[in-house]
This record gives structure tokens, sequence and C-alpha cells, in this order.
């Protein structure tokens, strides 16, 4: 073991190692700029968390239905979730055209039903673009036939337990 006499001090010392803080002064200044630019890369790539949809199946029409699964919740028979309608051709309604709907639906699993509470149409497709138009289905109850997205939806709700 070594011992060193400091002249700041008034007794020994025994350090196995000595420090020095030399070297890290004089590494180059790329390294010092790479490090503050990681740094600060991480610090703004913090954006906000988007939905995990996951794909459904997609209709004759090329209609593609997701859900967000992170969104599912349950109330005894009703379940209620983010949907999300992704078209391959343009869609109109009341004159309005788009490519994607996001739907907040409900389903009743005991009643094989759904609604829509509300419907945000965009014009680009997965939601993204221009907000176009918004409509409510609250209160209007439609049946879920066999075979459709809409009962691939149902299906999805009732395994939510």
């Amino acid at each position: 073991m070594s011992c060193s006499i400091r002249p700041f001090c008034r007794f020994f010392i025994c350090c196995p190692a000595t420090y020095h803080a030399r070297p890290f002064l004089k590494l180059p200044l790329a390294s010092c700029l790479g490090f503050w630019l990681l740094f600060t890369l991480l610090a703004l790539s913090n954006s906000p968390a988007y939905a995990e949809w996951m794909s459904l199946g997609e209709s004759e029409s090329g209609t593609t239905v997701h859900a967000d699964p992170a969104t599912m919740g349950r109330e005894g028979d009703l379940v209620k979730m983010e949907v999300l309608f992704d078209f391959k051709t343009i869609q109109t309604k009341a004159g309005v055209s788009y490519l994607s709907a996001k739907a907040h639906m409900e389903y009743d699993c005991a009643k094989q039903r759904f609604e829509g509470h509300a419907v945000l149409y965009f014009s680009g497709n997965m939601g993204h673009g221009t907000l176009l138009d918004r409509s409510s289905g609250k209160g209007k109850w439609l049946p879920v036939s066999a075979g459709s997205l809409d009962h691939a939806l149902w299906k999805l709700a009732w395994a939510k337990k």
C-alpha cells in the first residue's frame, strides 16, 4: 500500500490509487460535444405516447379496423374502447371526404349490440391529417352482424373480462 504526504494535510493518507482530474480535462472537444449532443437529443426526444393499434381484420371493400386494447374498460356487460377505421379509398359523409375515422365505441356483450359515442373523421390514413368532422351516435344502438368487422370488435370486447 502506498502512502503519500500532501502539503495541505497534516497526517498520512493511505490510498491504493491516486485520482487525477487532468486526463478528463484534456479530452478532445469532439468527445465533450458528442456527450452533450447525445444528452440533448435524449431530452428532446421525449414525445407523447401514441395508441398501440391492434389490427382486427380487413373487409372486402378495403376497410381495416384497429382497436386500442389499452383504452378498454368494462362496466358490467358494457365495454368501452377506442376504435380506428382506416379506408383505402376516400369515403364521403355529408359532403366531407375522409380516409380514416376514430371512434369511442361501447359494446353490449349480453345483447350483441354497439354504439359510437364520438366519431372523428380525418383527411389522412390511420387518424393522421386534418380533423374534418365529428359526430355522435349516442343512444343509437346497432346490432352486431355475424362475420362483420363489428363482430370482430364485439368478440374482442366480449373477451375482456
